[in-house]
């Protein structure tokens, strides 16, 4: 169906959607009380949605460095010590050395996913560490830290969805697919 001007309803819908990612980002931005997953999924909704190429890009790439400053500050704050973090294992049962390891692979993950053929090693190292978080939150009856990490699971899994190439061509070349 089309309106006057031409425009189909799919394509109105199509640029509503885009116009609330838009909203998203900015809106998360600009207030500084949206949380960055706010902005992370306003960059998501643009990416998925976007017809330009150039707009997917600057999305992808947004959606990318937030990540990865995401990633490398958790994994910084592991790695520096942090009494909170030392106690968090601790109560979790994990040795003192576990922490350091989690902040190694959140920190070099964070490196990774800003070299684009190596982004999709690092989905897969984050997403492990993600989904270790989430378990770790669950059996201990934290359901409402959950969230988090299955959240940053699912951005994580956009890139590594727009980035899969190089990983699937290695894959391909050791017939692992």
């Amino acid at each position: 169906m089309t309106d006057r001007q031409g425009v189909s309803t799919d394509e109105f819908l199509h640029d509503m959607a885009k116009g609330v990612g838009l909203i998203a980002v900015v809106g998360g931005l600009v207030s500084g009380q949206a949380s960055s997953s706010v902005v992370a999924w306003g960059f998501v909704t643009m990416l998925f949605l976007a017809t330009r190429t150039v707009v997917k890009a600057v999305a992808l790439w947004a959606l990318t460095v937030l990540m990865a400053a995401v990633f490398l500050v958790a994994g910084g704050t592991k790695l520096s010590g942090l009494p909170a973090q030392t106690s968090n294992f601790v109560r979790w049962g994990y040795p003192g050395w576990f922490m350091y390891v989690v902040g190694l692979m959140e920190a070099a993950g964070a490196i990774l996913l800003l070299v684009p053929r190596l982004a999709g090693f690092a989905v897969l190292l984050l997403g492990g560490v993600m989904i270790g978080a989430t378990a770790t939150h669950l059996i201990h009856g934290e359901t409402n830290a959950a969230p988090v990490p299955l959240t940053l699971l699912a951005l994580v899994l956009v890139i590594g969805y727009a980035r899969r190439g190089p990983l699937l061509d290695i894959l391909q070349r050791l017939n692992l697919r």
